[in-house]
C-alpha cells in the first residue's frame, strides 16, 4: 500500500450526508480512498493497522454516520464469517445507522437498529477471554447504544469510541 495512512489528519468530509436531504456524490472519492484500505482479513491482531476501521470510528466518534457505514462495510466484508470481528463491526454499522436515523427523526428504525447493534456486540464478546476487542470495550458500546435510545438522544457515548 505504499506509505503509512496518517488516519488522524486524514480530512473529514465537508458536511454528514443525510439520505433525501443532501448529496452526496461529492464524498464518494474521499471515503472510498480508505475504504480500500481495509486489511484482508479483518483481525483483531491487527486493527491498529486498519485504516478503514480506524477512519470508521473516527467517522462515528464526528456523527458522520452514514460516511461511517459506508468505510465500516469495507470492513465489515474483509472479516471472517460469523467471526467475533465481524459481528463487532455490523454492531458499530448498526449503531452509525441507528444514528442517522434519529437524526431523520425515524425513532423506530432507530430503536430497532439499536437491538441489532446490542446483539452483535453481544455476540462479538461471548466467551472473550479479553475486555477488549478490535481496541473496544463492551461497556463503551452499551453506553453509546443507550445514548442513542435516551430521550432526547445523547451522542455523547459515540465519542469514546476511541480504540485503546
Amino acid at each position: 500500500m505504499g506509505a503509512p495512512f496518517d488516519i488522524d489528519n486524514y480530512p473529514l468530509p465537508e458536511a454528514a450526508h443525510i439520505p433525501g436531504v443532501n448529496n452526496r456524490q461529492s464524498q464518494m472519492t474521499l471515503l472510498k480512498q480508505v475504504a480500500i484500505r481495509a486489511l484482508r482479513p479483518t483481525s483483531d491482531q491487527t486493527w491498529r493497522e486498519n485504516a478503514a476501521w480506524l477512519y470508521g470510528l473516527r467517522l462515528l466518534r464526528n456523527r458522520y454516520y452514514w460516511e461511517a457505514h459506508e468505510v465500516l462495510e469495507s470492513v465489515w466484508i474483509n472479516a471472517t464469517p460469523n467471526s467475533r470481528e465481524r459481528h463487532l463491526v455490523q454492531g458499530a454499522i448498526h449503531l452509525s445507522n441507528a444514528a442517522l436515523k434519529v437524526r431523520m427523526n425515524r425513532i423506530d428504525a432507530s430503536l430497532r437498529l439499536c437491538e441489532l447493534a446490542e446483539e452483535c456486540f453481544r455476540r462479538s464478546f461471548s466467551q472473550l477471554k479479553t475486555d477488549c476487542l478490535m481496541g473496544l470495550k463492551p461497556e463503551i458500546l452499551t453506553a453509546a447504544v443507550g445514548g442513542i435510545r435516551s430521550v432526547p438522544p445523547d451522542f455523547s457515548g459515540c465519542n469514546e469510541l476511541i480504540p485503546s
